[in-house]
Protein backbone atom coordinates (compact mmCIF):
# COMPACT_ATOMS: atom_id res chain seq x y z
CA UNK A 1 0.00 0.00 0.00
CA UNK A 2 0.97 3.60 -0.43
CA UNK A 3 3.63 4.92 2.44
CA UNK A 4 2.88 6.04 5.67
CA UNK A 5 -0.97 7.11 6.72
CA UNK A 6 -0.82 8.58 3.23
CA UNK A 7 -3.61 6.87 0.76
CA UNK A 8 -3.89 9.21 -2.05
CA UNK A 9 -5.20 6.98 -5.47
CA UNK A 10 -5.89 3.34 -2.67
CA UNK A 11 -2.88 1.46 -4.60
CA UNK A 12 -3.02 -2.05 -3.21
CA UNK A 13 -0.21 -4.91 -4.54
CA UNK A 14 0.32 -8.30 -2.93
CA UNK A 15 3.59 -9.89 -2.91
CA UNK A 16 4.15 -13.59 -3.27
CA UNK A 17 5.97 -15.91 -3.59
CA UNK A 18 4.97 -19.52 -6.25
CA UNK A 19 7.17 -21.96 -4.28
CA UNK A 20 7.36 -24.83 -6.72
CA UNK A 21 8.47 -22.74 -9.93
CA UNK A 22 10.37 -20.13 -7.41
CA UNK A 23 8.66 -17.16 -9.65
CA UNK A 24 8.15 -13.51 -7.41
CA UNK A 25 4.56 -12.49 -8.46
CA UNK A 26 3.37 -8.67 -7.93
CA UNK A 27 -1.01 -8.59 -8.27
CA UNK A 28 -2.65 -5.15 -8.42
CA UNK A 29 -5.89 -5.03 -7.19
CA UNK A 30 -8.24 -3.58 -9.43
CA UNK A 31 -10.87 -0.69 -9.12
CA UNK A 32 -12.80 -1.27 -5.90
CA UNK A 33 -12.47 2.17 -4.40
CA UNK A 34 -13.81 6.07 -4.84
CA UNK A 35 -10.42 6.65 -4.77
CA UNK A 36 -9.52 4.55 -7.55
CA UNK A 37 -12.58 5.43 -9.85
CA UNK A 38 -11.03 9.43 -9.48
CA UNK A 39 -8.09 7.40 -10.50
CA UNK A 40 -9.43 5.80 -13.69
CA UNK A 41 -11.04 9.41 -14.63
CA UNK A 42 -7.33 11.33 -14.28
CA UNK A 43 -7.28 10.66 -17.96
CA UNK A 44 -5.32 13.78 -19.16
CA UNK A 45 -1.98 12.28 -20.44
CA UNK A 46 1.54 12.96 -18.86
CA UNK A 47 5.25 12.86 -20.32
CA UNK A 48 7.17 10.66 -18.88
CA UNK A 49 10.77 10.03 -20.52
CA UNK A 50 11.40 6.64 -21.73
CA UNK A 51 15.14 6.37 -21.15
CA UNK A 52 14.48 7.10 -17.21
CA UNK A 53 10.87 6.31 -16.87
CA UNK A 54 10.65 9.48 -14.95
CA UNK A 55 8.69 12.54 -15.45
CA UNK A 56 9.00 15.46 -17.83
CA UNK A 57 9.81 18.55 -15.25
CA UNK A 58 8.01 20.34 -16.97
CA UNK A 59 4.48 21.35 -14.68
CA UNK A 60 1.62 23.97 -16.00
CA UNK A 61 2.55 27.02 -14.09
CA UNK A 62 6.11 26.39 -14.74
CA UNK A 63 7.13 25.65 -11.41
CA UNK A 64 9.02 22.51 -10.58
CA UNK A 65 9.67 20.86 -7.33
CA UNK A 66 11.63 18.17 -5.64
CA UNK A 67 9.18 15.33 -5.40
CA UNK A 68 11.51 12.96 -2.96
CA UNK A 69 11.19 15.62 -0.87
CA UNK A 70 7.85 16.89 -0.61
CA UNK A 71 6.89 12.42 -0.53
CA UNK A 72 9.25 12.89 3.12
CA UNK A 73 7.15 15.91 4.14
CA UNK A 74 3.90 14.06 3.55
CA UNK A 75 4.38 10.98 5.04
CA UNK A 76 5.88 12.77 8.18
CA UNK A 77 2.52 14.86 8.16
CA UNK A 78 4.65 18.14 7.85
CA UNK A 79 2.27 18.74 5.38
CA UNK A 80 -0.89 17.74 4.77
CA UNK A 81 -1.97 19.17 0.81
CA UNK A 82 -0.12 19.25 -2.47
CA UNK A 83 -0.76 18.43 -6.11
CA UNK A 84 -0.28 15.23 -6.96
CA UNK A 85 2.39 16.20 -9.88
CA UNK A 86 4.48 17.73 -7.18
CA UNK A 87 5.12 13.75 -5.87
CA UNK A 88 6.16 12.60 -9.36
CA UNK A 89 9.73 11.82 -9.82
CA UNK A 90 11.06 14.18 -12.89
CA UNK A 91 13.67 14.96 -14.84
CA UNK A 92 16.44 17.12 -13.83
CA UNK A 93 16.22 17.08 -10.08
CA UNK A 94 17.87 14.38 -7.73
CA UNK A 95 17.51 11.41 -8.89
CA UNK A 96 14.81 9.08 -5.78
CA UNK A 97 16.61 7.22 -3.17
CA UNK A 98 15.76 3.44 -5.42
CA UNK A 99 16.84 4.64 -8.69
CA UNK A 100 20.58 6.48 -7.23
CA UNK A 101 22.84 2.98 -7.13
CA UNK A 102 20.57 1.44 -9.73
CA UNK A 103 21.84 0.47 -13.22
CA UNK A 104 19.47 0.51 -16.62
CA UNK A 105 19.15 -2.30 -18.98
CA UNK A 106 20.61 -1.90 -22.70
CA UNK A 107 17.20 -1.34 -24.60
CA UNK A 108 17.19 1.22 -27.20
CA UNK A 109 14.57 3.45 -25.93
CA UNK A 110 14.50 7.16 -26.07
CA UNK A 111 12.38 10.22 -26.17
CA UNK A 112 9.20 11.12 -24.45
CA UNK A 113 5.95 9.04 -24.29
CA UNK A 114 2.65 10.00 -23.08
CA UNK A 115 0.79 8.13 -20.27
CA UNK A 116 -2.44 8.16 -18.28
CA UNK A 117 -2.04 10.78 -15.43
CA UNK A 118 -3.97 8.88 -13.28
CA UNK A 119 -2.63 5.33 -13.98
CA UNK A 120 1.31 6.90 -13.49
CA UNK A 121 0.55 8.70 -10.53
CA UNK A 122 -0.47 5.43 -8.66
CA UNK A 123 1.84 3.63 -9.68
CA UNK A 124 4.32 6.14 -8.19
CA UNK A 125 2.68 5.77 -4.83
CA UNK A 126 4.11 2.32 -4.25
CA UNK A 127 7.13 2.49 -6.82
CA UNK A 128 9.98 3.07 -3.72
CA UNK A 129 8.54 -0.01 -1.72
CA UNK A 130 8.04 -2.34 -5.12
CA UNK A 131 11.79 -1.35 -6.01
CA UNK A 132 12.92 -2.14 -2.51
CA UNK A 133 11.32 -5.06 -1.94
CA UNK A 134 11.70 -6.80 -5.63
CA UNK A 135 15.24 -6.26 -5.12
CA UNK A 136 15.59 -7.83 -2.02
CA UNK A 137 13.40 -11.06 -2.82
CA UNK A 138 15.19 -11.48 -6.52
CA UNK A 139 18.71 -10.94 -4.85
CA UNK A 140 17.73 -14.01 -1.96
CA UNK A 141 16.21 -16.58 -4.49
CA UNK A 142 16.39 -15.30 -8.12
CA UNK A 143 13.75 -16.30 -10.33
CA UNK A 144 11.41 -14.84 -12.72
CA UNK A 145 9.11 -11.82 -12.11
CA UNK A 146 5.24 -12.17 -12.85
CA UNK A 147 3.36 -8.50 -13.04
CA UNK A 148 -0.18 -9.18 -13.32
CA UNK A 149 -3.24 -7.47 -12.48
CA UNK A 150 -7.29 -6.54 -13.44
CA UNK A 151 -8.83 -3.58 -15.17
CA UNK A 152 -6.98 -0.80 -13.05
CA UNK A 153 -4.56 -2.69 -11.74
CA UNK A 154 -3.64 -4.53 -15.16
CA UNK A 155 -2.72 -0.49 -15.78
CA UNK A 156 -0.42 -0.23 -12.81
CA UNK A 157 1.15 -3.89 -13.49
CA UNK A 158 2.26 -3.01 -16.93
CA UNK A 159 3.81 0.14 -15.67
CA UNK A 160 5.90 -1.85 -13.35
CA UNK A 161 6.87 -4.52 -15.71
CA UNK A 162 8.12 -1.77 -17.84
CA UNK A 163 10.15 -0.24 -14.78
CA UNK A 164 11.31 -3.14 -13.29
CA UNK A 165 12.72 -4.63 -16.92
CA UNK A 166 14.50 -1.20 -16.97
CA UNK A 167 15.87 -0.83 -13.68
CA UNK A 168 15.59 -3.88 -10.96
CA UNK A 169 16.04 -6.53 -13.46
CA UNK A 170 19.68 -5.29 -14.94
CA UNK A 171 20.40 -4.05 -11.59
CA UNK A 172 19.83 -7.43 -9.43
CA UNK A 173 22.41 -8.81 -11.57
CA UNK A 174 24.94 -6.55 -11.84
CA UNK A 175 24.80 -7.13 -8.02
CA UNK A 176 24.58 -10.90 -8.09
CA UNK A 177 27.62 -10.62 -10.21
CA UNK A 178 29.74 -7.99 -8.08
CA UNK A 179 28.69 -10.53 -4.93
CA UNK A 180 30.16 -13.59 -6.99
CA UNK A 181 26.94 -14.92 -5.59
CA UNK A 182 25.64 -16.54 -8.97
CA UNK A 183 25.65 -19.14 -11.56
CA UNK A 184 24.79 -19.10 -14.94
CA UNK A 185 21.38 -20.73 -14.44
CA UNK A 186 20.74 -18.12 -11.69
CA UNK A 187 21.32 -15.34 -13.86
CA UNK A 188 19.58 -16.71 -16.80
CA UNK A 189 16.51 -17.19 -14.63
CA UNK A 190 15.79 -13.36 -14.26
CA UNK A 191 13.03 -12.88 -16.68
CA UNK A 192 9.83 -10.63 -17.02
CA UNK A 193 6.02 -11.20 -17.56
CA UNK A 194 3.64 -9.49 -17.15
CA UNK A 195 -0.29 -10.49 -17.84
CA UNK A 196 -2.75 -8.89 -17.36
CA UNK A 197 -6.65 -9.05 -17.26
CA UNK A 198 -9.22 -6.39 -18.83
CA UNK A 199 -6.36 -3.80 -18.89
CA UNK A 200 -7.74 -0.37 -20.45
CA UNK A 201 -5.11 1.21 -22.63
CA UNK A 202 -1.99 2.53 -20.54
CA UNK A 203 -0.95 5.50 -23.36
CA UNK A 204 -0.30 6.87 -26.36
CA UNK A 205 1.75 5.00 -29.38
CA UNK A 206 5.67 5.82 -28.36
CA UNK A 207 4.84 3.92 -25.12
CA UNK A 208 3.42 1.25 -26.54
CA UNK A 209 6.24 0.52 -29.18
CA UNK A 210 8.92 0.95 -26.18
CA UNK A 211 7.17 -1.76 -24.06
CA UNK A 212 7.19 -4.20 -26.29
CA UNK A 213 11.07 -3.86 -26.83
CA UNK A 214 11.59 -3.45 -23.03
CA UNK A 215 8.76 -6.70 -21.80
CA UNK A 216 8.56 -8.88 -24.66
CA UNK A 217 6.46 -11.31 -22.63
CA UNK A 218 3.74 -9.30 -22.49
CA UNK A 219 0.01 -10.90 -22.29
CA UNK A 220 -2.92 -8.90 -22.49
CA UNK A 221 -6.23 -11.47 -21.34
CA UNK A 222 -9.70 -9.79 -22.68
CA UNK A 223 -13.35 -11.34 -21.96
CA UNK A 224 -15.37 -10.87 -25.28
CA UNK A 225 -17.39 -7.77 -25.11
CA UNK A 226 -15.50 -6.22 -22.05
CA UNK A 227 -16.52 -2.29 -22.12
CA UNK A 228 -13.44 -1.10 -20.36
CA UNK A 229 -10.60 -2.91 -22.33
CA UNK A 230 -11.74 -0.02 -25.81
CA UNK A 231 -11.14 2.94 -23.59
CA UNK A 232 -9.35 5.24 -23.03
CA UNK A 233 -10.23 5.55 -26.98
CA UNK A 234 -7.82 5.52 -29.58
CA UNK A 235 -9.23 9.21 -30.94
CA UNK A 236 -7.67 10.62 -27.64
CA UNK A 237 -4.04 9.15 -28.63
CA UNK A 238 -4.39 6.35 -26.18
CA UNK A 239 -2.76 2.72 -27.81
CA UNK A 240 -2.97 -0.82 -26.02
CA UNK A 241 0.02 -2.51 -25.40
CA UNK A 242 1.05 -5.92 -27.13
CA UNK A 243 -0.45 -8.83 -27.18
CA UNK A 244 -4.23 -9.50 -26.68
CA UNK A 245 -6.13 -12.97 -26.40
CA UNK A 246 -9.45 -12.50 -26.07
CA UNK A 247 -11.57 -15.28 -23.92
CA UNK A 248 -15.45 -16.14 -25.10
CA UNK A 249 -18.07 -17.54 -22.62
CA UNK A 250 -17.07 -21.18 -24.11
CA UNK A 251 -13.48 -20.67 -22.57
CA UNK A 252 -12.20 -20.59 -26.55
CA UNK A 253 -8.90 -18.21 -26.77
CA UNK A 254 -8.43 -16.14 -29.93
CA UNK A 255 -4.88 -15.22 -30.17
CA UNK A 256 -4.25 -11.64 -31.85
CA UNK A 257 -7.35 -11.95 -33.33
CA UNK A 258 -7.92 -10.12 -37.08
CA UNK A 259 -10.07 -7.27 -37.91
CA UNK A 260 -12.25 -9.71 -39.26
CA UNK A 261 -12.39 -11.39 -36.58
CA UNK A 262 -12.73 -8.76 -33.90
CA UNK A 263 -15.72 -7.42 -36.76
CA UNK A 264 -17.75 -11.20 -37.44
CA UNK A 265 -16.99 -13.69 -34.72
CA UNK A 266 -16.22 -11.90 -31.53
CA UNK A 267 -18.95 -8.97 -29.60
CA UNK A 268 -18.76 -5.55 -29.44
CA UNK A 269 -16.84 -4.30 -26.72
CA UNK A 270 -19.92 -2.71 -24.67
CA UNK A 271 -20.66 -4.87 -22.42
CA UNK A 272 -19.68 -3.77 -18.53
CA UNK A 273 -20.95 -7.94 -17.05
CA UNK A 274 -17.82 -9.19 -19.02
CA UNK A 275 -15.45 -6.88 -16.70
CA UNK A 276 -16.38 -8.36 -13.53
CA UNK A 277 -13.63 -10.36 -12.09
CA UNK A 278 -16.18 -13.11 -11.69
CA UNK A 279 -16.15 -13.23 -15.59
CA UNK A 280 -12.73 -13.39 -16.01
CA UNK A 281 -12.29 -16.48 -13.88
CA UNK A 282 -15.03 -18.02 -15.32
CA UNK A 283 -13.90 -17.93 -19.24
CA UNK A 284 -10.71 -18.35 -17.77
CA UNK A 285 -10.81 -21.57 -16.17
CA UNK A 286 -13.30 -22.63 -18.87
CA UNK A 287 -10.13 -22.70 -21.25
CA UNK A 288 -7.96 -24.83 -19.27
CA UNK A 289 -11.32 -27.45 -18.64
CA UNK A 290 -14.31 -26.61 -20.23
CA UNK A 291 -16.16 -30.12 -18.82
CA UNK A 292 -18.88 -29.89 -20.89
CA UNK A 293 -20.43 -32.02 -23.69
CA UNK A 294 -20.77 -30.27 -27.48
CA UNK A 295 -24.25 -30.64 -27.15
CA UNK A 296 -23.45 -28.04 -24.19
CA UNK A 297 -21.17 -26.25 -25.95
CA UNK A 298 -23.38 -25.52 -28.92
CA UNK A 299 -26.33 -24.27 -26.53
CA UNK A 300 -24.22 -22.38 -24.82
CA UNK A 301 -22.94 -20.51 -27.73
CA UNK A 302 -26.63 -20.03 -29.35
CA UNK A 303 -27.63 -18.61 -26.18
CA UNK A 304 -24.58 -15.96 -25.51
CA UNK A 305 -24.90 -14.54 -29.25
CA UNK A 306 -28.61 -14.70 -29.00
CA UNK A 307 -29.93 -17.63 -31.55
CA UNK A 308 -33.03 -19.66 -30.96
CA UNK A 309 -32.97 -23.23 -30.38
CA UNK A 310 -34.06 -25.40 -32.77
Amino acid sequence: REAGNVDLHGTRVVVFRHESSGDLILSFRGTKTGKQVWTDLMMRKINVCLDDFLAHPHTKDGQTTNASHIEDMLTKGEITKVRLLDLLPKIGEELPIYLKDARKSGHNVSGMGRIHFGFWSSYNRVRRQIHNIVREELLARPGRLLLTGHSLGGCQATLCAYDMSRWVLPTVKRQMISLHAYNRAQLDSLQISCYTFGSPRVGGPSFAYAFKQVVPDAQRVVCDGDVITSGPPVYWGYYHVHHENIIDFTGTIRVEPSLIEKKFSLKKRNNPQSHFKETYLDVVKKSFSPHMSEEDLLRLLKKKYGLKEE
